[in-house]
């Protein structure tokens, strides 16, 4: 019985790890919210070779 809690107890701890793993996630790319449209990509010249 005590390794089913202890299981458990492992299962609630990486449960929140990953929680607050997403949650920082988030907030980086939300911080980094400055998108790039087709317009603004640089000019590549074509690759002739490909």
């Amino acid at each position: 019985m005590s390794l089913f809690k202890t299981l458990f107890k492992l299962m609630i701890i990486l449960l929140v790890g990953a929680a607050v793993a997403g949650l920082v996630t988030m907030a980086r790319r939300s911080r980094d919210d400055e998108t790039i449209s087709f317009d603004q990509w640089p000019d590549v010249p074509e690759n002739s070779a490909a």
